[in-house]
């Protein structure tokens, strides 16, 4: 865990080794990812965000690439709530590891992956690119013809078996960042493991402000830096004296027209004369 006091929230990922893009479970793999976190009605958010209120927004990937894969849970978490959160994290891993998913979960699972693919391919750019990383993960070249009937034919038996064999919740990695100083206790006394916290990178403490003089009020009283004695500036300040701006030399006045003269109307867009106006014509 990193550190990282002064903000309101810890960002918190599970991560996990999965399996290289070409592995066999490929497919069960991402039919199963979609009911633990891969839609806003998936498991993890119906938990963390719904069910509990932890958080805005949960979700999981399984991310497979030509050498390695990766699954990944991550949402960011209410500070107070950083401990809880990983309680529900690991129930929700488990749950999904022991017990695989149910018959609506699945269906609504492929129905998601299967109608997403015309969105997915709906540019040439978007196709070019699809192909270019299929051969580039040794999938086979009708691999994106092919995926639609493959993800119908998942089974609840499949999904069951890739959980338990590949999310391993004692196995995976917690990172946090963010004000985790007081939780590490109750995160320690979840037991998933050591608990390692360190400062963030970046997370300098600053020096503590000197207290404002006696009788200071309002409501930075006590935290603003006091003039120091010699010089009568704030500690740190510039030795160097700011120059006063250069002053702008004010427009030339206008000549202003004869006492015997009525003073022209304004034309449009200028300010009127200060000239006071002829006296009415007596008739």
């Amino acid at each position: 865990a990193l550190d990282k006091p002064g903000t309101t929230q810890s960002h918190v990922r599970v991560v996990g080794h999965l399996f290289p893009a070409n592995h066999p479970d490929r497919i069960p793999m991402l039919v199963g990812n979609e009911v633990l976190g891969g839609l806003f009605t998936s498991r993890l958010n119906l938990n963390l965000r719904e069910q509990h209120g932890y958080s805005y927004g949960v979700g999981s990937s399984a991310s497979l690439s030509r050498s390695f894969g990766t699954f990944i849970a991550a949402g960011d978490i209410i500070a107070q709530h950083t401990a809880d959160a990983v309680h529900e994290y690991e129930s929700e891993l488990t749950r999904f590891a022991d017990q695989g998913v149910e018959d609506a979960e699945l269906q609504k699972a492929q129905q998601s992956l299967i109608r997403g693919l015309p969105s997915a391919l709906e540019t040439n750019d978007a196709t070019a690119s699809a192909l270019a990383n299929a051969v580039f993960n040794g999938l086979p070249l009708d691999y994106y013809r092919r995926v639609p009937e493959l993800i119908a034919k998942v089974t609840r038996a499949d999904v069951a078996r890739v959980a338990k064999e590949w999310i391993r919740p004692d196995r995976f990695a917690v990172v946090i960042v963010g004000p985790v100083a007081p939780a590490k206790d109750a995160l320690v006394a979840l037991a998933l493991g050591d608990v390692q916290l360190r400062p963030a990178p970046g997370a300098v403490p600053g020096p503590e402000p000197r207290p404002a003089p006696p009788g200071s009020r309002g409501p930075t009283a006590g935290t603003s830096p006091v003039p120091d004695a010699t010089t009568g500036k704030p500690e740190g300040a510039s030795p160097v004296p700011s120059q006063p701006p250069a002053s702008t030399p004010p427009p030339p006045s206008q000549p202003s027209a004869p006492a015997n003269q009525p003073a022209s109307a304004p034309t449009e867009g200028t300010a009127p004369s200060n000239q006071p106006p002829p006296p009415a014509e007596k008739r």
